[in-house]
């Protein structure tokens, strides 16, 4: 019995290995065909994207909104430090 299972433990492990390289194999192939892939993605979505656009007027509002955004900050710290006071 003992030689029959050393036997069989040693078709397994031959088997493991050769198996291993199978699966290695597939391995690099999915990770070249994973690789292509991502780089079409990447490439394809390049196409779709719109460009940004910022115009006089929309320029101007944005300007204020940072000045106004700016202000209540600023004026509700002090408002804060004058009721503690």
């Amino acid at each position: 019995m003992s030689l029959n299972s050393s036997r069989t433990d040693i078709d397994s492990i031959h088997r493991r290995q050769s198996n291993s390289s199978i699966i290695q194999k597939r391995h690099l192939t999915n990770e070249i065909f994973n690789k292509q892939d991502s780089l079409n993605n990447v490439l394809s979505t390049d196409d779709i994207a719109l460009k940004r656009h910022l115009g006089l007027f929309s320029g101007v509002c944005f300007i204020v909104g940072m000045i106004i955004g700016n202000k209540i900050y600023n004026y509700s710290t002090n408002y804060i430090k004058y009721f503690i006071n």
